[in-house]
């Protein structure tokens, strides 16, 4: 039920006695209801046993006055029906009507200033009507008027609602550790302003910071769908010492409006072991020291389970070939994890593999998982040979059991894997190691940790591997020696061979970081040689005279310290030491020798750089 609303009430009565005629029946709604209704909304019908149910006349069974029913000044919550007719003792009456929903459930504090009134629906049938004389929460009969009297608790005792539903997803399942839990819940009217939303966790299972950190929901966690806080809102988090399980989320500049909100509470503290079907409470207040303000909403949050001994991801032992293993972003990828349990594990356990944001799940769901997947042609999960072709020492590592069984599924969104595994596994001296099929991120998430669960333990945060930009990345000097300060040696050019994992759009870059040492100088020499194209030739088109009395050797740099240079003509003959620059000799790019004409005394050479187009020069700072 939504604060402040219409709601629609049904009301079935059984009197059980026989009772003559005039009589009143009326409808005490627990404090704070309003009865609210036309004469459309309201509807009354009868039957015995084994009849149907007939309206009644509504000139014998009617509310006292219309549009509501309710006729005491101040007592709204109570519904008067003149009774006309006899009652019998076998009939069944079926009433409906509407009502408002109160501000806040009625067991709470009241923000009236009345004092808290059970959630009950009180029932009287009596022979006069009621005075209001004994105030607004003593209005019952007295017990010479009244003929029959009974009192109806609701189902669910506080039905006032801010809040439909919740979730929460932790980063660490391990106790005593720290626990990013990000928590999602919808809002089905406005939190007012100097509100709060009050989070409990169970009690003695875990704690949160008496200045407890609200911050935008982690992106790997697993709970993907809704909107952050409202800056406007102003959010606060604090928990008390003496309730550290409560974290209460006060909104101190703005309302925080009917919504799905999604945030995360940073270094929860994971204080014992807690089964997976332990309740979270979440509701709100109308203010930090106030009572409930409506039905809390109570769901089943997440374990929190033993550690396991060790847990990693190898890049060492594996034969990287025949393993798989790439860290090419975006590509098809074989992880190899092993793991070190605590306490052995029983049959028919699933091993759920958490992955950082951006990995995810190719393969389809299957009850055999170690057969090839139809669409990628090798198995999700191998057990056999995780290592690939590389062997493990048998003192620290062993094999799962043989003739063991794996069925696979992934989450909706593929960010974990479910591994149910048909045998139990007993080693907890060495590690178990499995290969599984993933998809790489595009890009090395912020929060780069696996996670493991199996059984009753879990897994601390696994650190990841890092996303590599290249298929092909080497780097060749020309020169090993140091240089000193002052040194006017030529400087060391190296030479960059790369070959990008993923297209490169227009407009990126290559960015080239030295290590400790070592100064990037902008000033690199081209280094090329001049190539022949034509001998007997010249460009047709436009030159420039870089010198007389050259040799091939000096035309060669000449051309070559020209940036616009990139075709040149050298004399012989009559012309012997000539040198001329082909081509477009101002500004701007250079244009090509496409067109030769025939001469007697040169010849034209096109320059070919002899390193790559981008070089840098390294040189070993002081």
């Amino acid at each position: 039920l939504v604060p402040l609303e219409s709601a629609g009430v049904q009301l079935l009565w059984e009197p059980g006695a026989h009772v003559a005629a005039p009589t009143y029946l009326y409808v005490h709604a627990p404090i704070g209801y309003e009865w609210q209704f036309t004469a459309s909304d309201w509807t009354a019908l009868v039957a015995t046993t084994g009849s149907v149910a007939a309206p009644l006349d509504p000139n014998t069974f009617t509310p006292a006055v219309f549009p509501n029913g309710t006729f005491l000044a101040g007592h709204r919550h109570i519904l008067c029906i003149n009774v006309s007719r006899d009652i019998a003792r076998d009939e069944i009456f079926y009433i409906s009507a509407r009502i408002r929903t109160p501000r806040e459930n009625p067991n709470g504090l009241q923000a009236s200033g009345l004092l808290p009134a059970p959630p009950l629906w009180h029932i009287e049938l009596t022979s006069e009507p009621l005075s209001s004389s004994e105030g607004l929460q003593k209005m019952v009969a007295s017990l010479s008027s009244r003929r029959l009297a009974c009192s109806v608790l609701f189902q669910v005792p506080n039905r006032i609602r801010r809040l439909f539903g919740a979730l929460a997803s932790p980063s660490n399942m391990v106790v005593g550790e720290l626990n990013d839990v990000t928590i999602a819940v919808t809002t089905v009217t406005e939190v007012p302003m100097g509100g709060t939303v009050v989070i409990e966790a169970a009690e003695g299972a875990f704690s949160f910071l008496p200045d407890c950190h609200v911050v935008e929901a982690l992106a790997s966690a697993s709970i993907k769908v809704g909107l952050a806080l409202p800056e406007s809102a102003g959010s606060v988090c604090k928990s008390d010492a003496t309730s550290p399980h409560r974290a209460i989320i006060a909104f101190t500049r703005g309302a925080l409006p009917p919504n799905q909100y999604i945030f995360t509470l940073q270094d929860v503290r994971n204080q014992r072991i807690v089964s997976g079907d332990d309740l979270w409470t979440i509701f709100t207040t109308l203010d930090a020291g106030s009572s409930y303000a409506d039905h809390g909403v109570s769901f089943t949050a997440f374990a929190v389970l033993e550690a396991m001994s060790d847990a990693f991801i190898d890049m060492e032992i594996l034969d990287v070939t025949s393993a798989r293993f790439t860290k090419r972003r975006s590509a098809q990828n074989e992880v190899v994890m092993s793991f070190k349990q605590s306490i052995a594990t029983p049959a028919g356990q699933t091993l759920t593999v958490y992955m950082p944001e951006g990995f995810r799940i190719m393969w389809k769901d299957s009850d055999d998982c170690l057969a090839p997947d139809l669409g990628l042609g090798v198995p999700p999960v191998n057990v056999a040979t995780p290592f690939g072709s590389a062997t493990a020492d048998e003192a620290v590592f062993t094999t799962l059991p043989e003739g063991i069984q794996i069925s696979c599924a992934s989450s909706t969104d593929g960010g974990v894997a479910y591994l149910t595994l048909s045998e139990g596994l007993v080693e907890i001296s060495r590690y178990y190691s499995f290969r599984l099929v993933v998809q790489n991120a595009e890009r090395s998430p912020p929060a780069n940790f696996w996670r493991l669960q199996l059984g009753q333990q879990a897994s601390r945060l696994i650190p990841g591997f890092t996303m590599q930009a290249f298929m092909l990345l080497g780097i060749a000097p020309s020169v090993l020696s140091a240089s000193q300060a002052g040194d006017a040696t030529l400087p060391n050019l190296v030479h960059v061979t790369f070959q990008p994992s993923v297209a490169v759009p227009a407009g990126g870059a290559l960015r080239i970081k030295p290590p400790l040492g070592f100064d990037l100088v902008p000033a690199v020499p081209r280094t090329s040689r001049g190539e022949l194209i034509a001998s007997k030739s010249r460009c047709v088109g436009e030159s420039l005279v870089l010198g007389t009395g050259y040799t091939f050797e000096q035309c060669e740099t000449a051309c070559r310290d020209r940036p616009s240079c990139d075709f040149f003509s050298v004399g012989f003959a009559a012309e012997a030491g000539a040198c001329v620059q082909e081509g477009k000799v101002g500004g701007g790019a250079p244009t090509p020798c496409t067109t030769l004409k025939a001469s007697a005394t040169f010849s034209v050479y096109r320059v070919v750089l002899t390193g790559n187009c981008f070089r840098f020069e390294l040189k070993e700072g002081t």
